[in-house]
C-alpha cells in the first residue's frame, strides 16, 4: 500500500511538471523595457472631453496654438514679473488674491501668468528638469526667479493658469493628467529647443509664462522667450 501511494506521488510530480514545461513554451517571451521615472508620459491617444472621444495630441497642437499662447500672452502683458514677486514676498495670500490664479480647492497653489526682462545669470543642469536663473532689471548679479528650460518640465502650471479649461472637461483624473503632461511637452518642443541656453549666460530675454512659488522658490515655465538685442 505504501509503494502504491509513493508511486501515485511521483506520477502527479511528473505530470505537473509536464503541464508546467507545456504553459512555458505555450507563452511568448517578454521584453523588458527600463522607464524613465522622471520623465514618464505613457500617453494614451484617446481622452473622453466633454463626453466625446478626441485625440489627445491633436487636441493639444491645435488648442496649444490657437488659445493657449496668444492666452498666456495677452494675460501676461497685465502683470509684470518684478510688481508680482515683490507682491508674493510681501504677502503671499495677498498677492494670490490680486495676481493669481488657482482651482478652488484651498491650499493649492496659485498661479501667476506674468511677463518681464531678465538677465540669465546662472544654469542649473545636473537633473534632467535644469532650470535658468533669472535676474529682473533693475539687474543686481541677484536671482530673481528660476525658469525652467528642460528636457524635462515639472508641475502643472500651464494647465491650471487656463480659465478655459478644468477637471470637469475630461472623464477622469489620468486624463487631465495627460493633458498637463503633453502641455509640458510642447514647453519643451516649441519653446525651450530653439535655444542652446548654455549659450545664453548673461544675455537678456524678454519672457511670458506661468510662474508658482514652490519652497519659496518662483518657478517660472516659460511659453515664449525672445532674446533682446538680437
Amino acid at each position: 500500500m505504501k509503494k502504491s501511494r509513493k508511486s501515485l506521488k511521483v506520477l502527479i510530480l511528473l505530470i505537473t511538471a509536464v503541464s508546467f514545461l507545456f504553459i512555458l513554451t505555450a507563452c511568448k517571451p517578454w521584453t523588458v523595457v527600463e522607464l524613465d521615472k522622471e520623465n514618464s508620459t505613457a500617453v494614451n491617444s484617446s481622452v473622453n472631453l466633454d463626453g466625446e472621444n478626441t485625440n489627445l495630441t491633436e487636441y493639444v497642437d491645435e488648442l496649444w496654438t490657437e488659445n493657449i499662447v496668444p492666452y498666456i500672452i495677452k494675460e501676461s502683458e497685465k502683470n509684470k514679473a518684478a510688481e508680482v514677486i515683490s507682491a508674493i514676498r510681501t504677502d503671499q495670500e495677498n498677492a494670490g488674491e490680486e495676481y493669481g490664479i488657482r482651482e478652488s480647492s484651498a491650499g493649492t497653489p496659485w498661479k501667476y501668468i506674468i511677463s518681464g526682462e531678465a538677465r540669465i545669470i546662472s544654469l542649473n543642469t545636473e537633473s534632467r528638469n535644469g532650470t535658468a536663473d533669472l535676474d529682473l532689471q533693475p539687474y543686481d548679479d541677484q536671482p530673481d526667479l528660476k525658469m525652467q528650460i528642460g528636457p524635462v518640465i515639472r508641475g502643472t502650471s500651464i494647465r491650471d493658469s487656463l480659465d478655459f479649461i478644468s477637471f470637469d472637461n475630461f472623464g477622469n483624473q489620468i486624463e487631465y493628467a495627460q493633458f498637463s503632461s503633453q502641455l509640458n511637452d510642447k514647453v519643451t518642443q516649441e519653446v525651450l529647443n530653439e535655444f542652446n541656453f548654455e549659450n545664453l549666460l548673461d544675455k537678456e530675454i524678454n519672457f511670458k509664462g506661468v510662474a508658482v512659488e514652490d519652497s519659496s522658490e518662483i518657478i517660472l515655465t516659460p511659453v515664449e522667450i525672445d532674446l533682446l538685442g538680437e
